[in-house]
């Protein structure tokens, strides 16, 4: 993660933190105490409760990740994909693990289990690809042309 996106974050908690009236707590200006209502009846003047809270949580709840059931599941749900449309882009700006990366993040958002690997091609050249396990079987994935090669058995 880069220092910008890090310094970013940083930055933002903060900003909520003072809005929940922690600001204050820690520059010895309120109490935790006052600075713990201050927050809670901000809350409240904005309409947000804590059953609200718990209610919107249920609704975000995600199921479980599963892995594929079928070599077919998975060559649809690639067929389906875009994460292979993406422009290679030379240099690290846009490469294999990237590719990688976002074919894991798809298939998590869909539901599924895919794995991220590097794969040694050579002790100074290697590619970034993932890994599918259907059933006792490990399916290989390389993530910039969806092709699909059987990897392993397991046990």
């Amino acid at each position: 993660m880069s220092w910008l996106i890090r310094l970013t974050l940083f930055i933002g908690g903060l900003l909520l933190l003072a809005a929940g009236g922690y600001g204050a707590y820690a520059y010895g200006e309120l109490s935790f105490a006052e600075g713990y209502h201050a927050g809670y009846d901000y809350g409240q003047e904005t309409g947000y409760s804590a059953a609200e809270a718990k209610y919107e949580n249920t609704l975000r709840r995600v199921e479980l990740p599963r892995h594929f059931s079928s070599l077919d599941e998975l060559e649809s749900w690639l067929e389906e994909d875009n994460a292979d449309t993406y422009d290679y882009v030379q240099n690290g700006f846009f490469d294999c693990d990237d590719f990688a990366r976002i074919l894991q993040a798809h298939a998590l958002a869909d539901g599924y289990i895919l794995s991220f690997h590097i794969d040694e091609i050579t002790p100074i050249k290697w590619h970034a690809v993932n890994l599918a396990i259907i059933g006792n079987e490990v399916y290989l994935i390389d993530p910039q042309t969806d092709s699909v090669t059987f990897y392993a058995t397991l046990d």
